[in-house]
Formats: C-alpha cells, structure tokens, sequence
C-alpha cells in the first residue's frame, strides 16, 4: 500500500494546513473528526485505512488536518469559521468546482458550515455520528469524565477513547491510544467545541444529506 503524497497549503491567516488526495472518481472532501485526524498515519491505520481507502477505491477524495491536529499547524481554533477557513484553503488549492462533502464527530459542524455557506460547489452530504449543536455530544457523563480524565493523565484518558470506540478487549482497541496522541495534544481545546451550534445552518442547506448514527451514541 503506497503512502499519501502529503501536501501543504497556507490559510488566509496564515496557518499551514496538511492534506491528501487519493483514488479516482467524483471528488469529495472529508471534515474527519480532529480527535482521530491524521492525513499521513490514517491512511495506514488498521481500522480507519480500511474505510479511507474503500473511500478512494470510488471516489477522488481530498483528506486533510484541520488546524490544530495532524500534520497541520497546531494553532488551536478559536471558533468554528477557522476550521472552515481551513477547508476552504484546501479546496481553493485543488481547484474543485463541485463535490461531496463526508464529515465525523466534531468534523461535523464545519462541514455543515461550509455546505451551507457553499451550496454552489456541495452536490451532497453525508454525516456519520455528527452533531450540530456541541452540548449534545459535550454534556454527556462519558465525554465529561474523558475530559476530566485528559486533565490530570493524558495517556490514560487516550487510552480509554479507545476502549470507548472499540469494546474492551478487542485488539482494534490496541494502539488506539497512541495513534490519537498523534493526532492531538492535551493542548487540544474543547472550550471552543462548547460553543458550536450550527442547527440554524444545518436548515439551510440544500445538499441531499445522509445521517448516519451507531446504536447507542446519543
């Protein structure tokens, strides 16, 4: 399996965002949860490569960091229009005019953003596990024990997202942990997710929109 060819492209304020293109086929861009986003390891990654590369093997997809994780700068986003700044860097490089949007987790709502903001260059959208309004996912007991958790040991509560998206004892579980230290710092900050809504937007877009939700996430 070839690596991805790791570009760069500079944001109109200035931060260096990392991304990837792959496969052939009707373009799409991916907003992949920051937690779990790296354009380089992903690719690879025993769980998540298989369903970046089913992606390709239909589809030319663009994969990229947003600021703050990854490969990308790790300048934090301070609201939600940087992280869409960022994908509209990345798109602008690549010349698209029309393409499919797919986003997960806390990649949601700047996809929902740039969808409605863009409704000329977004023919659909499709959301896995997303959310519009942060609370939903934030004010949760599991997520405000991991959170708590990554305050005082970061390998620890790491570790557990693992356990949290995989079943304990499954081997998908292993190295779950480092491969998400990879991808963020403790530095990460959820302060900013808090205040993301984007229900007013999400109304307003015109794409065809496939929402997909596991059993058991709220």
């Amino acid at each position: 399996m070839a690596e991805l060819e790791v570009r760069y492209v500079t944001t109109s304020d200035g931060v260096r965002i990392a991304y990837a293109i792959a496969g052939s086929g009707p373009p799409m861009v991916t907003f992949s949860d920051p937690v779990a986003s790296h354009v380089q390891l992903g690719w690879s990654h025993p769980v998540l490569g298989r369903f970046f590369q089913e992606m390709a093997r239909r589809n030319t997809v663009i994969f990229f960091d947003f600021r703050g994780c990854g490969l990308s700068d790790r300048v934090q986003p301070q609201r939600l229009d940087d992280q869409v700044r960022d994908a509209e860097a990345v798109v602008q490089r690549v010349g698209w005019r029309e393409f499919a949007l797919n986003a997960g987790g806390a990649g949601t709502p700047a996809a929902i953003a740039f969808a409605a903001r863009h409704p000329e260059q977004v023919t659909r959208l499709a959301v896995a596990d997303g959310f519009a309004h942060a609370k939903d996912l934030l004010g949760t007991p599991q997520v405000q024990a991991l959170i708590a958790a990554a305050k005082l040991d970061w390998v620890l509560a790491t570790e557990a997202i693992g356990t949290v998206a995989f079943g304990a004892g499954r081997e998908e579980s292993s190295g779950y942990g480092a491969y998400i230290r990879s991808c963020i710092g403790p530095e990460w900050n959820t302060d900013v997710l808090a205040t993301v809504d984007v229900s007013e937007l999400a109304g307003s877009v015109r794409a065809p929109t496939l929402v997909l939700k596991h059993n058991g996430l709220q």
